[in-house]
C-alpha cells in the first residue's frame, strides 16, 4: 500500500483512490512494504515482500505519480525474486544515478541462518546480470544471523550496507559492509569489506 500526504499531513485525495493505492501480489493476503523512493519523474518505487504459500519473496513495485501501477515495469508493475525458497524481504531501496534499482534486506533459510540480501534491477525490472550472481548478492559473515536495514551508494559506485551481525556468543553486533559496484566484497574497506562491533563494555549485551 502507498499513501500520499500533503505537506500539512492531510491525505492527498488526488492520489489514486482517496489518497491510497494498493496492490495484491502473492497467493496469500500478506504483502507488505518497508522501503520507498521517488524517481526524478515522480514515479514511485516500493520494496517489501509477498507470500506464496509458506514462502516470502522479495518484491519491488513501481507506480506512476498518480498512484496507478506502472505496467512498463516488468510488464506487471512489480517484480518478485525468490532467492532462498523460504523468506526474502526488502528493507531499503536506492535508485542509482544510472537508473538501476538496488534493493537490500535479508533472507531466511529453512535450515540455515538469516543472511544479508542485495538485489539489483535495471529500470525495466529485469535482474542486473552485472551484479552479484545473476543480479543477486547474498552475504553471511560467520554462519549466524545477519540483517541489513539500510544502504547507500557512494559517488564511486561502491555500496555500503548497515545492519547487524550475530556472533558465536549470540551477541548482536553493529555491522557495516561494503561491496564494489559489482557486488563483490571490497577488501580496501576495513577487514574484507566488513566492520562489526559491540559498543557495550559488557559483551553479553545486544
Amino acid at each position: 500500500m502507498v499513501c500520499r500526504l500533503k505537506t500539512n499531513g492531510v491525505i492527498d485525495s488526488s492520489f489514486y483512490l482517496d489518497g491510497i493505492s494498493s496492490v495484491g501480489i502473492g497467493t496469500l493476503p500478506m504483502d507488505g512494504a518497508s522501503a520507498v523512493q521517488v524517481l526524478p519523474d515522480d514515479r514511485i518505487v516500493v520494496g517489501g515482500g509477498t507470500y506464496h504459500t509458506a514462502q516470502q519473496w522479495a518484491t519491488v513495485c513501481r507506480f506512476f505519480k498518480n498512484g496507478s501501477l506502472d505496467w512498463g515495469f516488468n510488464f506487471t508493475g512489480y517484480v518478485e525474486t525468490n532467492v532462498s525458497s523460504y523468506g526474502d524481504y526488502i528493507d531499503n531501496i536506492v535508485i542509482q544515478p544510472n537508473g538501476k534499482i538496488l534493493a537490500t534486506g535479508y533472507n531466511a533459510h529453512t535450515n540455515g541462518p538469516i543472511t544479508i540480501l542485495a538485489i539489483r534491477y535495471d529500470s525495466t525490472g529485469a535482474l542486473d546480470q552485472s551484479f552479484g550472481n545473476g543480479g543477486v548478492k547474498v552475504k553471511n559473515i560467520n554462519n549466524y544471523d545477519d540483517k541489513s536495514y539500510n544502504a547507500v551508494v557512494q559517488p564511486d559506485g561502491k555500496i555500503v550496507l548497515g545492519g547487524y551481525n550475530t556472533n558465536a556468543s549470540i551477541n548482536v553486533d553493529f555491522m557495516l559492509y561494503r561491496m564494489d559496484s559489482s557486488g563483490n566484497d571490497d577488501p580496501s574497506f576495513a577487514l574484507n569489506g566488513l566492520i562489526r562491533g559491540n559498543f557495550y563494555f559488557n559483551q553479553s549485551n545486544f
